[in-house]
């Protein structure tokens, strides 16, 4: 049977706090570290990827730009924020809007597995927005309905249980799996702080190479400049 869960509310769960660790695997061999902070209706996901180089098993070198990426959200508030850092653009990108306005439409199947001592289960989401330079937001997760709260890492949430697995039909090198779930008092995860933002589409936060660089270079001599 396949159904359908969008955001509707947010139910109370003992283990309602703490951090998730995950490892970022991305092409050419590129490892690391991720981290999603929850506490009740609010999330936090970071990651802060590096200037590097990785070489693969067949000797071909590939070059990693630095990304910073933030995923914020709070669902009593009805907020949803991306934030992202990307070289060669040296500026921050802002991507902000409600829940209302985002389609977080998800298929669950029928698919259940275990990991990390978690039932958990399979689950589809189609484009966040229904654009055909945004299909790679195309995901497979698999959420447990052991920590029923709707958070994820990578942007991706709403669903009837915590994300521990993403895969991407595009990307089949990229994956993001949960090492370990830790249940902690933590304070309120903020959403990011920096006067040095550019607003940009929902799109294009995910599409970087959609967005006019002419007009980006200004923005950021603008923000440069104070004005």
């Amino acid at each position: 049977m396949v159904s359908i869960f969008y955001f509707t509310h947010f139910s109370l769960f003992p283990q309602n706090q703490g951090i998730v660790t995950y490892k970022f695997d991305s092409y050419g061999g590129f490892i690391m570290e991720t981290e999603l902070a929850f506490k009740n209706s609010v999330s936090l996901y970071s990651r802060d990827q590096k200037e590097t180089k990785t070489k693969n098993e067949s000797g071909y070198d590939y070059y990693h730009y630095k990304d910073e990426f933030y995923s914020y959200l709070d669902l009593e508030a009805e907020e949803y924020l991306i934030s992202r850092f990307q070289d060669p653009y040296f500026v921050w990108l802002n991507a902000g809007t409600s829940l209302e306005e985002i389609s977080f439409e998800w298929e669950i199947t029928n698919d259940v597995s275990e990991f990390l001592g978690f039932k958990i289960q399979k689950a589809l989401i189609k484009p966040l927005i229904d654009d055909p330079d945004n299909q790679k937001r195309k995901a497979i997760a698999w959420f447990t309905p052991d920590i029923p709260i709707p958070h994820g890492p990578e942007g991706y949430a709403g669903l009837p249980g915590l994300i521990l697995k993403l895969e991407y039909p595009k990307w089949k090198t990229v994956t993001l799996t949960a090492t370990s779930v830790s249940f902690e008092e933590i304070e309120t995860p903020q959403k990011l702080d920096s006067e040095e933002i550019v607003e940009v589409s929902f799109i294009e936060i995910f599409n970087t190479n959609l967005i006019d660089k002419k007009w980006l270079k200004k923005q950021k001599k603008l923000l440069d400049s104070g004005e």
